[in-house]
């Protein structure tokens, strides 16, 4: 059984208890579904390994659920870049269509904050989509454990895959109907009616391509659920 891989995004010294209760419930109760990034590793000490931002961002290109744990913090940025790792993590799964799902500390302590403005542009690039709020670990393990008992009822599958053949299925898709726009004009080009045949076709194939290509446009609206 091909086992679906998971990426935890949080801060580390803040959430570091959160993390352990989502990795103990990995690693015990969903193993035979699941296996986390195994960027994971470095967190398992203290926390002063950093891995190199190419590291994480690859292991959530290859994973295929992700979940973001935002607590006070925003974390460290990565060298040379104004953003933190957790932002270029968040903007990397939604660029390749994750499953994503949010947990968002509804109980936000400003002076625990390392950085209020950037904090609050953060859950600004949130704002509309589905979150799961928690006010302390309890509340978070009961969203945790029902984003779980979603996803083992829903096949997952790879999410890269599955962009790259709805976005190949649309290029067939494209292709055929200027085929059969190109037929319908040269059959039909005595009609009165020619133009408005000729270009009904080519509407009618956009449709069914923008239908198809709706899990590569809007990854995220089809993969998380309100609490």
């Amino acid at each position: 059984m091909t086992k679906s891989k998971v990426y935890i995004s949080s801060t580390f010294k803040d959430l570091e208890s959160f993390r352990g209760l989502v990795i103990k419930e990995f690693e015990s109760e969903f193993s035979e579904s699941f296996e986390l990034s195994r960027i994971m590793e470095y967190m398992y000490d203290s926390g002063k390994n950093v891995p190199f931002v190419d590291d994480c961002l690859n292991e959530v290109k290859e994973s295929d659920v992700y979940l973001l744990i935002l607590g006070n913090r925003v974390g460290t940025n990565v060298p040379n870049s104004d953003k933190t790792y957790t932002e270029l993590e968040y903007e990397t799964a939604l660029k390749n269509g994750k499953r994503v799902f949010r947990f968002i500390n509804k109980n936000f302590v400003q002076t625990d904050c390392d950085n209020v403005e950037k904090y609050n542009a953060f859950k600004l690039k949130m704002q509309g989509l589905p979150a799961h709020e928690y006010s302390d670990l309890q509340s978070f393990e009961n969203k945790f454990l029902k984003c779980m008992s979603y996803l083992l009822q829903q096949p997952i599958g790879n999410a890269t895959n599955d962009r790259k053949f709805y976005i190949i299925l649309a290029s067939i898709l494209g292709l055929i109907g200027i085929i059969a726009s190109y037929i319908t004009y040269s059959l039909t080009k005595e009609s009165e009616y020619n133009i408005l045949i000729t270009l009904l076709i080519p509407l009618l194939f956009s449709c069914i391509i923008l239908f198809v290509l709706k899990n590569v446009i809007f990854p995220t609206a089809m993969t998380t659920f309100k609490s």
